[in-house]
């Protein structure tokens, strides 16, 4: 089993995925800044490519990832690989992982 590369943080945020082929909702349950894991009724596929919409309520608008990959699925679970996001969402995900980081009291170091 490979070990994780960036810490993942327990969460509960609404989540939608826009698209032309593939379009649903669902909660993210947990968070790191390379990925994540959905609960959703959504029927995905390994390796499927999606869009990503999470609404964090401290944001005025969602957090957007262009592209995610889904890297596993287990019944209404999945896990998503982020592939594209642009600087302003990298921005406000860098920004949400240190909160919530902080908040439980942990120090993690997101710098490459």
């Amino acid at each position: 089993m490979a070990l994780r590369k960036t810490p993942h943080l327990r969460v509960e945020f609404r989540s939608a995925y826009p698209g032309d082929q593939i379009e649903g909702e669902g909660t993210m349950v947990n968070l790191s800044m390379d990925g994540c894991k959905i609960e959703s009724d959504l029927n995905v596929q390994k390796d499927q490519v999606l869009a990503l919409r999470v609404h964090v309520p401290q944001f005025d608008y969602p957090l957007q990832v262009e592209q995610a990959a889904v890297q596993w699925t287990k019944g209404k679970k999945f896990g998503l690989h982020f592939m594209r996001v642009l600087p302003e969402g990298l921005k406000l995900l860098h920004r949400l992982i240190t909160d919530l980081d902080q908040r439980e009291g942990r120090r993690i170091d997101l710098q490459p």
